[in-house]
């Protein structure tokens, strides 16, 4: 049977399939996709135009190695920090925006959120799961998002982690 038949193997392959679509239509966008990284001030604004073009090429090529199934376990490696740098910044922005901020993640427009940080650190796992043996990526994968679900289970029903420490008519609980 070869890798691409395995689970783990398809798994590299759909995230690579996913950061095909996702590079193709940022560089097919390049004009928003660049405004949108602009209005997110996470890099110096001279800095901005060149950092819209190398996120949709690193993401084509993460993703042209992981269908191809080039660099193995280096390529799914490098598809995890990728997810998991994406879950950072969108962390870092979410944290010090008082404005809902806007992007184009995933290709389209999402309003970043605790559920965006969510979604990348669990397409992070899911890449580092591709890379272990069966039975230690089930558990491994398995332990962490079951984590991620506790730590983050008030992003995932829409409020952020400071909601749940406040009463229904808005007040801090005592």
């Amino acid at each position: 049977m070869t890798e691409f038949l395995t689970p783990f193997g398809m798994a590299r392959e759909a995230l690579g399939f996913l950061l095909l679509v996702t590079g193709i239509l940022k560089t097919a966008t390049l004009p928003a996709f660049r405004m949108s990284l602009g209005k997110l001030a996470i890099v110096p604004p001279r800095m901005t135009p060149a950092v819209a073009l190398i996120v949709p090429v690193v993401e084509v090529t993460l993703g042209a190695l992981n269908v191809a199934n080039r660099q193995g376990v280096r390529g799914a490696q490098a598809t995890a920090g990728l997810f998991a740098l994406f879950a950072l910044v969108v962390f870092i922005v979410i944290r010090r925006s008082p404005e809902p901020a806007e992007c184009r993640c995933l290709g389209g427009r999402a309003v970043l959120s605790d559920a965006v940080v969510v979604r990348n650190l669990g397409l992070s796992v899911l890449a580092v799961a591709s890379t272990l043996r069966p039975s230690y990526a089930l558990l491994s994968a398995g332990g962490v998002l079951f984590l991620i679900g506790i730590l983050w289970r008030p992003a995932l029903h829409g409020a952020s982690p400071a909601d749940s420490t406040r009463r229904s008519d808005g007040s801090p609980h005592a």
